[in-house]
């Protein structure tokens, strides 16, 4: 009885260790898992700067026409300036010169495609200088305060315009150009004596960069010979009266009142002629709208001269009387 009592203590005792061995390898290798993968690092290009832009100074020296000016700068690229990947679009060099206080496109000059040309290489093939051509025209603002704007791309980048660089640190100076034409300056008229308020168009054009304020004209006598002569006539109360030659600067078909003309006497041109005498409020005459956006119309000013041709005062049948026969009776605009 005592034996048996022994046995069934070792089948208890060992039971539980067995479970305990059996389990524990499998406690040690649960939940790893791997998973791989691969890193790159890719080197971008440089992008080019501009740098020493020029600042420029020009006078316009032919009025209603453009001026060219020259805009030169450089450009680095620590990639090259002529890769074939990598270096400087030339369609892409572009200079313009922009108005400050305007500040749109209206107030920007560019230079015309492919109007720029490479001056020099240097620095290892990594700077340029170039030179750009920009029109400035007879009537931008004289100022100061045009703004250059250089601006470059590369070839490297996958947008069309690669990558851009800007350099806006200088300025254009627009020196002031004053200059009026007169669309003709040889005016003929036939009339037959006895008649009155023929009229005489005359069309005064600004043909610089310069804003007028004051303008006065000054007429002379006309003849036809050195002993036959067409006065002008007038009062000296200025009013059209017995004047010959009557000046206005709003057409007045069938009266011609204005200012009455006398022979080397000036006038002021206005807007408002008092019918009294000859003062009045001046005109402008501002440059053509490049900066304004008006019509080019604003530059130009319609003024008006009405003749009387009286009978029974002497004067010739079939002659010309002229004010071209010396220098000294030509009429004269002064604009200032």
């Amino acid at each position: 009885m005592v034996n048996s009592a022994k046995k069934k203590r070792l089948f208890f005792v060992y039971l539980p260790l067995l479970f305990i061995l059996i389990s524990l390898p499998l406690l040690v290798h649960a939940g790893k898992v791997t998973e791989s993968f691969s890193i790159s690092v890719t080197t971008g290009t440089n992008s080019p700067t501009v740098y020493n832009v020029t600042a420029a100074s020009i006078t316009p020296v032919s009025a209603s026409s453009a001026n060219n000016v020259a805009v030169r700068f450089n450009i680095t690229d620590a990639d090259g300036v002529d890769d074939a990947n990598s270096g400087i679009n030339i369609s892409r060099v572009i200079a313009n010169i922009t108005f400050l206080p305007g500040e749109t496109a209206e107030y920007s000059r560019f230079n015309d495609t492919g109007n720029c040309d490479a001056v020099a290489t240097f620095n290892g093939n990594q700077d340029r200088t170039y030179e750009c051509i920009v029109a400035v025209t007879f009537y931008d603002n004289a100022s100061a305060l045009w703004r250059i704007n250089a601006s470059i791309s590369d070839k490297a980048s996958s947008s069309s315009e690669g990558s851009a660089s800007y350099n806006s640190s200088q300025n254009l100076t627009v020196n002031s150009l004053s200059a009026i034409d007169l669309v003709n300056d040889n005016f003929a008229l036939t009339a037959a004596i006895g008649t009155s308020n023929n009229e005489i168009t005359l069309v005064l054009n600004n043909t610089g960069n310069f804003a007028f304020t004051y303008f006065n004209l000054t007429p002379r006598l006309l003849n036809a010979s050195v002993t036959d002569f067409f006065m002008l006539g007038g009062e000296t109360s200025g009013t059209r009266g017995s004047a010959n030659f009557s000046f206005n600067t709003s057409a007045s078909t069938g009266s011609g009142f204005g200012a009455g003309l006398e022979n080397n006497t000036w006038i002021n041109i206005s807007d408002n002629y008092e019918f009294t005498n000859n003062e009045g409020l001046s005109i402008t005459l501002p440059s053509a709208p490049g900066q304004t956006g008006l019509d080019i119309s604003q530059a130009n000013k319609t003024m008006y001269v009405y003749v009387d041709i009286p009978a029974g005062k002497g004067l010739t049948s079939d002659v010309t009387y002229n004010s071209s026969l010396s220098p000294d009776h030509r009429w004269i605009i002064l604009a200032e």
